[in-house]
């Protein structure tokens, strides 16, 4: 060590410039590193995390996509529930018959007639109704009625006609469309033609 500090030493200015220069431009051309060889990588990971960046809001959004779509279908189901209750799921013929006959008892009229007439299919209901004869008082006539519009099953009136018996003696002809609903077994397509 002390030979080399004897030789600089010995050195000119200019010497020890051409040294330091020429140490300098191999340390800057050699060993120096000012971070150009990452910027490949560094451009790399920036597209990977612009990457990532875009699939966390795309998830977001599916995210927020299936909470709303969990939320309505949730309310659906709630209609869809309710709806059953009072609409059924299934309608026979039979079980009409029953809350028509039921209807009657507890409004004390008399049948005269009954004729069910052809199921209107609908897009999401299907109507069944009935063309009724009655005669009966004026007061049971209203409580039948009452008793279709109140049934717990949907039941609606659709038409009737109340003529007095010739000669009159109280009692009245009472002539009535009812009708009852069933869910349809599968969504159908609107196509205007409805029977």
């Amino acid at each position: 060590m002390n030979k080399l500090l004897v030789t600089l030493a010995f050195l000119t200015t200019k010497q020890v410039a051409l040294i330091a220069a020429g140490l300098g431009g191999f340390y800057w051309y050699a060993l120096f590193d000012d971070g150009s060889s990452l910027e490949p990588q560094i451009l790399a990971l920036q597209g990977q995390r612009q990457e990532q960046e875009t699939k966390k809001i795309q998830t977001e959004v599916a995210l927020k996509k299936r909470d709303s779509l969990q939320e309505t279908l949730a309310n659906l189901t709630s209609k869809y529930e309710g709806l059953s209750r009072i609409i059924s799921i299934e309608l026979n013929s039979s079980d009409l018959n029953k809350q028509i006959d039921q209807l009657r008892k507890t409004s004390r009229i008399n049948q005269v007639s009954r004729k069910p007439l052809d199921i209107i299919r609908g897009p999401i209901l299907d109507e069944w109704p009935v063309e009724l004869r009655f005669v009966g008082a004026y007061n049971d006539i209203a409580q039948f009625i009452y008793q279709a519009s109140r049934a717990e099953k949907v039941m609606l009136v659709r038409k009737f006609k109340i003529n007095p018996i010739e000669p009159y003696d109280g009692r009245l002809n009472f002539e009535v469309s009812l009708s009852s609903f069933q869910l349809a077994e599968q969504p159908r397509q609107d196509s205007g033609d409805v029977k």
